[in-house]
């Protein structure tokens, strides 16, 4: 068996095995780069998920309550139910619905 230390000398004879290695570590950190942009995106995704899901049972609950405030004929109370959505929704497709019941509710009394 060699020493190591001869890998890294102008020895033709190694110039094979040390371009053996150096791809796999290239491939390695290759492999590690797309894991780690992998993981970003599998966190993205996680995140993504957490804030549809709150944002589904956060509209939900406003939209249930604002409907009984309506049906009870307390009208201001479920634009406030409603009101209180919007600062906190990050998704724009539960935002608009949000939006979209207080333009319905502008011309109540």
């Amino acid at each position: 068996m060699r020493d190591s230390t001869n890998l890294f000398k102008s020895d033709p004879g190694n110039t094979h095995q040390v371009r053996g290695w150096m791809g796999a570590c290239h491939a390695c950190m290759r492999y590690s780069e797309g894991q780690r942009k992998g993981d970003e995106a599998l966190d993205l995704l996680r995140e993504v998920s957490r804030r549809i899901r709150d944002g589904s049972a956060r509209i939900s609950e406003a939209l249930s309550r604002m409907y009984q405030h309506k049906e009870a004929g307390d009208v201001d109370r479920a634009r406030q139910e409603t009101w209180d959505v919007l600062p906190v929704e990050a998704v724009p497709f539960y935002r608009e619905i949000a939006e979209g019941q207080l333009e319905d509710m502008a011309d109540e009394p």
